[in-house]
């Protein structure tokens, strides 16, 4: 695993230690049509990396440029692969590590918090459509913010929820990436 653009293009990553069933990488291909998708990241994005496993997405947006970013993990072991690999590139002061379930987090969030949320679940959990919802239910993304959720190609996952349309539906081979935006009201 490594970082794809941006500081740390290039930068090796550690995978975590844990074995959580289902849990995988997201390849540097999904990586680079997630990106390419959003275009740009303005200096002042927040990001939040749900299911962070190694910390891969979120430490990629902050590579291309997002201000800070929140990896929401429940495996302290794993958690601890993305202190180590917060730590190896000096993120410090630009990184939040919360080891907390994807769903108590989102539910305990303020509205509007980010303006980017990145979802890599373990494809044999398929909770994509439930965390579709679930954001657009507590407002979680600011308006004109995206939700990317990275999930298994046979799973269903909604075409919008609440202010949130999907913006594009992407697969490639097992995996299928659904980007959405929140419309200004």
């Amino acid at each position: 695993m490594r970082v794809i653009a941006g500081e740390f293009r290039g930068r090796t990553l550690r995978g975590p230690r844990s074995k959580v069933p289902g849990a995988r990488p997201t390849s540097d291909r999904v990586k680079t049509v997630i990106f390419d998708t959003l275009g740009p990241l303005d200096s002042g994005v927040a990001v939040c990396d749900l299911f962070a496993g190694s910390g891969g997405l979120g430490i990629e947006a902050l590579s291309r440029g997002a201000l800070r970013a929140t990896f929401v993990e429940s495996d302290r072991r794993t958690l601890e692969c993305v202190r180590e690999n917060i730590d190896a590139l000096g993120l410090d002061a630009r990184a939040t590590l919360v080891r907390r379930d994807a769903f108590a987090f989102l539910k305990a969030s303020e509205r509007n918090a980010w303006l980017l949320i990145l979802v890599d679940p373990p494809y044999a959990a398929r909770v994509g459509a439930d965390l579709l919802a679930l954001v657009a239910e507590r407002e979680a993304i600011a308006p004109g913010g995206r939700l990317v959720i990275e999930h298994s190609a046979d799973e269903s996952v909604g075409e919008s929820a609440g202010d949130l349309l999907l913006l594009k539906r992407k697969k490639l081979g097992q995996t299928t990436l659904s980007i959405y935006e929140r419309r200004p009201r």
